[in-house]
């Protein structure tokens, strides 16, 4: 039997998610450009941070965090860097408030 969740949340990360896509439009702009201008060095120098970019917007784009009697489970984006902890090692909590720029 599938463990019921007390709470979950899913937190978009929609300030990332726009300055990641736009620099990889710039970025990949640019790299489009350099090679169709036969430039090799300047295709391929911003050809690897786009895709460095993008790989970061597809594994942190967004927080899901889920809460059940058992477990306190996290996952960032599509799931692949994820960590669980048991409720019985938690020993306290209390909640915070964090500034914007904090993310």
């Amino acid at each position: 039997m599938k463990d019921r969740a007390k709470y979950e949340h899913t937190q978009p990360g929609t300030l990332m998610r726009i300055i990641l896509l736009v620099a990889i439009l710039v970025c990949g702009s640019i790299s489009v450009g350099g090679f169709a201008a036969g430039n090799r060095g300047l295709g391929i120098g911003l050809a690897i941070p786009s895709v460095v970019m993008l790989v970061a917007l597809v594994l942190f784009h967004s927080l899901h965090v889920r809460v059940s009697a058992e477990m306190l489970s996290l996952r960032f984006g599509i799931g692949l860097i994820r960590k669980s902890f048991a409720v019985a090692d938690i020993e306290s909590a209390e909640p915070t408030r964090s500034r914007w720029y904090n993310g």
